[in-house]
């Protein structure tokens, strides 16, 4: 009977270090890259009705102050 293979969880380690910068390069172009809109008009329109929202943006036009919270250093700050 072989043993079961053992996770290196330093292996893990260096290899998240190495490619943490990447994945969160991506993640930050695709946010760039979103159309908002877009992305409304695809949601379930039932969402929009559920909280008496005619237009999507009705739905964001109460939060749309608050993305000058987050920092410019990748951190976002904790909202009130």
């Amino acid at each position: 009977m072989t043993a079961p293979n053992r996770i290196d969880a330093r292996a893990i380690t260096d290899y998240v270090d190495a490619h943490i910068d990447e994945f969160h390069g991506r993640r930050l172009e695709r946010l760039r890259l979103l159309d908002l809109k877009l992305l409304l008009r695809r949601k379930n329109p039932y969402l929009f009705r559920s909280k008496g929202i005619v237009e999507p943006r009705e739905l964001i036009a109460p939060h749309a102050g608050r993305a000058s919270q987050f920092s410019g250093g990748g951190h976002v700050r904790e909202l009130p």
